[in-house]
């Protein structure tokens, strides 16, 4: 199998700028805690799973598994042997099997595949960080999406949560993990595969159940990726975190009368209760240079403000009351729906009781204000 993060991930480290992250990971005590920060290669993959109809479609099934030995592979056979790019082979046990997708093949008890590997030479070598992503540690189980792929078992390395007993902690090595990472990540294993099995599957799926997961997820983007039964008004998640407080998700929907909902949800760390949302219903676009607004609080999640803005606007600066400016990049309108709208969303530290919002425009200047309280939250 040539993977993802085999003979790909070569290509990727000789061309990509190494980011550095700042994400929200999650320590094996179950508590938040800050990310790696540092540098992470930022990956080429021929499939996405950031969402849960992502996952739901394109993995055959979501099982615990536990890295059990790693090797390193012959050197390639050629002049410049690893070129400062180390291989890494994974063996690993399928302890259980919590989910099955209808109609995939029965997951092995083992699996064998090339996971994310070094940099430098064999002497001295350091793990490589993705972005995105997890690499395997020996030893350690993990609830993960598994998929067979050429004729190879492995793990998708964005869906492989790290487990604290039965509780999923989840957690990345560098970047921000997927919304489908997110959403998983705080339950329980069976929490999270119910979640898995409830997730709507992309209508090609159902009717074209074969192939590997780069051939389905290819058959949903010719589909545009239509969900099965093609339902109206179905959330669909824009981006997603954590905070100390609590998990939250911020996502649109485009009811059946038409127009644009937006709106957050939020629930706490370690349980499914929720905590505070909020949604905002209009016309589908914004013009140009102005921003929405919204501002969902809970005692247990916390305060934060959301909005959607026009295209124009490509970062906006939010104050809390007694907080500083902070300066947020917007976000493009994922796709499926589409459109040229952007959306963006700031938890706040404290518990401030009002927010103000500059829409900055491309110039750099303030193009539009809004401020908004407790008593206006729910308007969009």
């Amino acid at each position: 199998m040539v993977t993802m993060i085999g003979a790909r991930l070569a290509l990727v480290l000789c061309t990509a700028a190494m980011v550095a992250s700042a994400a929200v990971l999650l320590s094996d005590d179950g508590s938040p805690e800050a990310g790696p920060g540092g540098e992470c290669v930022d990956p080429d993959r021929s499939y996405t799973t950031d969402s849960l109809h992502d996952l739901r479609s394109l993995a055959d099934a979501l099982a615990i598994v536990r890295g059990v030995r790693q090797s390193i592979p012959p050197e390639p056979d050629s002049p410049e042997g690893w070129a400062g790019l180390i291989g890494r082979r994974v063996t690993a046990n399928v302890e259980r099997v919590v989910w099955r997708r209808p109609h995939a093949p029965e997951p092995p008890a083992r699996m064998r595949f090339d996971d994310i590997g070094w940099a430098g030479t064999l002497e001295h070598r350091r793990p490589i960080v993705v972005c995105r992503a997890t690499r395997m540690k020996i030893g350690r189980r993990y609830l993960a999406a598994i998929v067979r792929d050429h004729g190879t078992w492995y793990p998708i390395d964005a869906a492989r949560l790290r487990l604290r007993g039965d509780l999923v902690v989840g957690g990345v090595d560098g970047g921000e993990p997927d919304n489908s990472h997110q959403a998983l990540a705080g339950r329980t294993v069976r929490g999270a595969a119910r979640q898995i099995a409830e997730a709507l599957p992309y209508r090609s799926t159902v009717l074209q159940p074969g192939g590997g997961p780069a051939r389905r997820w290819q058959r949903a983007y010719r589909d545009d990726f239509r969900l099965w039964g093609d339902p109206k008004g179905v959330p669909v998640i824009v981006t997603s975190g954590v905070t100390p407080r609590a998990r939250w998700q911020l996502y649109l929907r485009l009811p059946a009368r038409g127009g644009m909902c937006v709106g957050l949800t939020t629930r706490g760390l370690w349980h499914s209760s929720s905590g505070g949302s909020g949604e905002g219903c209009g016309a589908r676009t914004v013009r140009r240079l102005r921003t929405g607004l919204g501002l969902p609080a809970s005692d247990r999640a916390g305060v934060f403000a959301y909005g959607h803005t026009g295209r124009g606007v490509f970062s906006v600066r939010v104050r809390f009351e007694g907080e500083d400016w902070r300066r947020v990049d917007t976000l493009p309108t994922p796709i499926p729906p589409g459109g040229r709208g952007r959306f963006w969303v700031v938890p706040a530290t404290g518990d401030g009781g009002g927010v103000t919002v500059q829409a900055i425009g491309r110039s750099g200047h303030v193009v539009d204000e809004r401020r908004i309280g407790y008593a206006a939250s729910r308007s969009g």
